[in-house]
C-alpha cells in the first residue's frame, strides 16, 4: 500500500504540483516579490511593530505563491529581518517573526504549497474542500502572529521613527505588479469554484501570467527572465521528486520493521485512557518524523505512519490529514532541527536554536490548531 500511495503521489507531483510551482517561480522571477515588500512596509510604517508587521504581510503574500518556507525566508527575510532589528527588536525575535510568517505561507490558501494538493488527492475531495477547511485556521494563525509582535513591541516600548526604514516608497509600477500577484490568484479561485481541477486552474493562471508579466519593465527588457524562472521551477520539482523517492524508501523500511503497527498499538492503548493524551503522542511523532524535511515529504512520511491510527480513533479523514499536515508544517520551526528557523537565523545573525524556540513561542497557534480539528 505504501508503494501504491507513493506512486500516486509522484503522479500528483507531476500533474498538479508542477504547474503550481512553475506559477510561483514565474511570480518570483518577474519582480513581484520586491513590490510586495515595498507595499507592505509602506502600509505598516506608522505602527510600533511596523517592520515586523510588514514582514508578516510580505511573507504571507510571498508564501501564498511560493511552496517553500525556506525559500520564503531567504527571499523576503534578507530585506525584512535587518529592518525589524533596526526598529529595536532583538535578532532572535526578528528571525523568529520571519520564520513563523514564512511557515504560515504553507497553510495560506489558495496556493498552499504542494502538500495541500496531494492531500486533496489522497482524501479524495476537491482542492476547494481543503481550501475552505483551512482558511479560518490560516487567518487565525496570522492574527496570532500580529498579536505576538504587538505585545513584544509594547513590552520593549519601541518608538516609531522614520529613519530606520530605508525601503523605497512603492512606485506606481509596484502597485501595478500587485496585479501580477492577485490576478493569477483570483483566476485560480474562480476556476476552482467553477469546478476545474487544481492542475487546470494553475495552468490557466500561468497562461494568464506570462503575457501579464510584460507589464513590468524588467521583463520587457529581458524576456529571457521568464525562461530562467521556468528552469528554477523545474529544479524545485526535481528536488521534490528526489525527496519523495527517498521518503518512499523510509516509509517502506518503516513498514517492513513494523514500527507503524507497534506505534498504533501504543497509541490505541493510550487513547483508551484519553484521546487528548494519544493525540499529544501523535503530535510528538509527527514533529519527529517531520524534522529536517520539506513539508510535502514530511507530510507523506507522517501520514503513511500515522494516518490509519488517527482514523482508528474515529477521526474524520480530512481532520486526520489536517492534523498531520499542520504538524508537518510546524516541524519547520520546532527545535532541535528547525530548517526554517535556522535559515532565518543565518540571515538575522541570531542563535539558531534560540531563534527556533522564539519561533515556537510566537507560532504557538500552529501547535494548537490541529487539536481544534
Amino acid at each position: 500500500s505504501a508503494q501504491g500511495i507513493l506512486g500516486s503521489i509522484m503522479g500528483v507531483v507531476l500533474t498538479t504540483v508542477l504547474p503550481i510551482i512553475i506559477l510561483g517561480s514565474i511570480l518570483e522571477g518577474c519582480g513581484a516579490g520586491g513590490s510586495m515588500i515595498r507595499i507592505s512596509f509602506h502600509l505598516m510604517k506608522k505602527f510600533k511593530g511596523g517592520p515586523a508587521y510588514a514582514a508578516i504581510l510580505a511573507s504571507a503574500l510571498f508564501g501564498t505563491v511560493s511552496g517553500s518556507a525556506v525559500a520564503n525566508v531567504v527571499g523576503t527575510g534578507v530585506v525584512t529581518i535587518p529592518m525589524i532589528r533596526k526598529r529595536g527588536f532583538n535578532s532572535n525575535f526578528a528571525g523568529a517573526v520571519e520564520a513563523t510568517a514564512s511557515t504560515g505561507g504553507q497553510i495560506l490558501p489558495p496556493i498552499m504549497g504542494a502538500a495541500a494538493l496531494v492531500m486533496a488527492d489522497i482524501v479524495g475531495g476537491s482542492y476547494l474542500t481543503v481550501i475552505l477547511a483551512v482558511i479560518i485556521p490560516a487567518i487565525a494563525y496570522y492574527m496570532s502572529l500580529f498579536l505576538a509582535v504587538f505585545f513584544e513591541a509594547q513590552k520593549l516600548n519601541i518608538e516609531v521613527t522614520d529613519d530606520d526604514i530605508d525601503v523605497a516608497s512603492p512606485s506606481g509600477q509596484d502597485w501595478l505588479n500587485m496585479l501580477l500577484v492577485f490576478g493569477p490568484i483570483a483566476i485560480i479561485v474562480w476556476l476552482l469554484v467553477s469546478g476545474l481541477s487544481a492542475a487546470g486552474a494553475s495552468i490557466a493562471a500561468i497562461l494568464l501570467l506570462i503575457p501579464m508579466s510584460f507589464l513590468t519593465p524588467d521583463v520587457r527588457k529581458r524576456p529571457q527572465m521568464l525562461v530562467a524562472a521556468l528552469s528554477d521551477g523545474g529544479k524545485v520539482v526535481g528536488q521534490l521528486a528526489v525527496a519523495i523517492a527517498i521518503v518512499g524508501i523510509v516509509v517502506s523500511t518503516l513498514s517492513a520493521t513494523g514500527v507503524p503497527t507497534s506505534f498504533a498499538v501504543l497509541l490505541s492503548s493510550a487513547s483508551s485512557n484519553s484521546l487528548l493524551f494519544a493525540l499529544m503522542i501523535a503530535a510528538a511523532g509527527c514533529i519527529i518524523l517531520g524534522m529536517g524535511m520539506p513539508t510535502l515529504p514530511a507530510y507523506i512520511a507522517i501520514i503513511s505512519v500515522m494516518g490509519p491510527t488517527l482514523q482508528g480513533f474515529g477521526m474524520d479523514l480530512l481532520a486526520a490529514h489536517m492534523f498531520v499536515f499542520f504538524f508537518g508544517v510546524a516541524a519547520g520551526i520546532t527545535p532541535p532541527v528547525a530548517l526554517t528557523a535556522f535559515a532565518a537565523a543565518s540571515v538575522s545573525g541570531g542563535r539558531p536554536v534560540a531563534t527556533a524556540i522564539a519561533a515556537t513561542r510566537i507560532g504557538a497557534m500552529m501547535f494548537l490548531i490541529p487539536f481544534a480539528w
